[in-house]
């Protein structure tokens, strides 16, 4: 299937830069640079991504670590400055910023899911959490409501969904159509990249072979993307 867009899910920034590195794909989408929480993604697709940013509801996270969407439960964590690690103390003096640059992405999100070509979606661990970290994976149960939840949202325009190290292993029930399973894609390659401050951007040699099976060579994928965005 050729694809107009590629879509992260989460949960992490890592799958927005490999999108980036492989299809060569600028187009942003709200999930990005956000983490997300499986039951976050859930609640805000359900939502159509209306009124996802409230200033009012954004507050710094774990000592300035990060910026939290007490609403919604996700982490905006590169959405205003940061400095040694910490976002910035006059973080308050951006959420103006960050909430029109939502309306943005959350309208850019409705008109993608009305799109009559291809898209493809792209979720990377299961349960990412906010207070510890790793994330669970999810049973197939769980991948199941997640695509169903995006076909109804698409009503029957076509799509796939790529499940990356975020399904139980040990839950070998069927998956819906749409859908691709791959158990063993890294959160990182440390000889890939031996700065820990890049850990962040994945396992890319796990990720090429992840997208040459879902959407053909790279050349084909950037050729696609790149005409159409």
């Amino acid at each position: 299937m050729q694809f107009k867009f590629a879509v992260s899910l989460g949960a992490s920034c890592s799958v927005a830069y490999q999108i980036r590195r492989y299809f060569g794909q600028e187009t942003a989408f709200p999930f990005d640079w956000l983490i997300t929480p499986f039951a976050s993604l859930i609640q805000l697709i359900e939502n159509d991504l209306q009124s996802f940013v409230e200033p009012a509801h954004l507050a710094p996270y774990q000592n300035y670590f990060s910026l939290l969407n007490t609403n919604h439960l996700v982490l905006h964590h590169h959405d205003v400055p940061r400095e040694n690690g910490r976002i910035v103390p006059d973080w308050a003096a951006h959420v103006e910023q960050v909430r029109d640059k939502y309306e943005f992405l959350g309208q850019r999100w409705r008109e993608m899911m009305t799109d009559p070509e291809p898209v493809l979606f792209v979720r990377h661990q299961g349960r990412a959490h906010l207070t510890n970290p790793g994330a669970e994976s999810i049973p197939v149960l769980k991948a199941n409501g997640l695509s169903n939840l995006i076909k109804e949202k698409r009503q029957g325009r076509p799509f796939q969904i790529i499940f990356a190290s975020a399904i139980d292993p040990e839950d070998t029930r069927p998956l819906t159509s749409e859908a691709f399973r791959f158990d063993d894609v890294r959160y990182t390659d440390q000889e890939e990249w031996p700065d820990p401050s890049d850990w962040w951007r994945g396992a890319s040699a796990d990720w090429t072979r992840v997208f040459k099976v879902v959407a053909g060579s790279v050349n084909q994928g950037r050729q696609i993307l790149n005409e159409r965005t």
